[in-house]
């Protein structure tokens, strides 16, 4: 433990010296430049070459802490003599300007490239699945679309949906393989709870299918405990990176899902409401008056 400590303390304490000499560095270009320029609005831009490589080593955070020590040194070394050490109007909101983009570029530093596409592919992945439940998908096609996605985002052979209730699941949907224990139940164990596992090389009995490697994501629903989501590969492993990336498909991916759950409990109510109506009439009872709204 102070082993860990020690090397974090160090790390901290790199990027602390790294940042300050870049900021340093900068700085004495920008004074050595700045009597030769007509005003000094657009010279913050050169800070960004402290920014971006400590946001690219050591995360966004340092990149947005240099980011407010190079605007702030700047100001005071740099404008302020300028102007008599008045504040001008001015020189505040371009030097807040830049800071605003520092940081959104130290921000976008911190991911590589890869990260970041694949940011992108999990919001669209969930934006598909929104667009079926907006345009009344039933839950069944929902929670397919939800699987579908999570092979195509994972390059899995094989993803299930598990619905986890009173210590019961069952498999509601299936991606990437034909026919599957979609209907079956299955006894939750330590295995399948609300923390994410990855198991290699052990068959699951409850999946039915020959997965070497597979990973589970819990999926949680209107803060509560939904079920889950497992994703695998009939050959080879998983990359090391799944359980993090299936966690975030899965946390996404909660709130369409309890969407599609309150459009279907709405329609089925709708349905029990149109019942009842249908009922009275053939009964010759009193004229309707149960759920007219629910029942248009």
């Amino acid at each position: 433990m102070a082993d860990h400590r020690s090397a974090v303390a160090g790390d901290r304490l790199s990027w602390v010296f790294a940042g300050t000499l870049l900021v340093a560095a900068v700085t004495g270009a920008v004074a050595l430049l700045a009597p030769h320029l007509h005003g000094a609005l657009g010279m913050p831009v050169l800070y960004l070459l402290a920014i971006l490589p400590i946001a690219y080593r050591w995360g966004s955070a340092a990149g947005m802490v240099v980011a407010a020590a190079s605007t702030m040194i700047f100001g005071l070394v740099i404008v302020s003599p300028r102007l008599g050490f008045v504040v001008d109007g001015g020189y505040a909101v371009s030097l807040g300007a830049f800071l605003l983009t520092a940081c959104v570029a130290a921000y976008m530093a911190s991911c590589p490239p890869w990260e970041a596409g694949r940011l992108l592919e999990e919001q669209a992945a969930v934006r598909r699945i929104s667009r079926q439940v907006a345009q009344g998908a039933s839950v069944e096609a929902v929670f397919a679309s939800v699987a579908d996605e999570a092979t195509r985002l994972l390059q899995a052979d094989v993803t299930l949906l598990a619905r986890v209730h009173d210590g019961t699941g069952t498999f509601v949907a299936i991606g990437g393989w034909a026919g599957g224990p979609v209907g079956a139940d299955f006894a939750v164990g330590q295995q399948w709870g609300t923390s994410a596992i990855r198991i290699d090389d052990v068959p699951i009995a409850a999946v039915g299918i020959p997965l070497r490697s597979s990973v589970w994501s819990p999926v949680t629903v209107a803060g509560r405990h939904w079920g889950g989501i497992v994703v695998g590969l009939l050959n080879g492993l998983l990359p090391a990176d799944t359980e993090q990336r299936l966690g975030s498909f899965a946390e996404l991916a909660g709130p369409a899902i309890a969407s599609a759950q309150s459009h279907a409990e709405l329609a089925a109510l709708a349905e029990r409401y149109r019942a009842l109506d249908a009922k009275v009439d053939r009964d010759g009872g009193p004229e309707r008056s149960i759920g007219p709204g629910l029942a248009q």
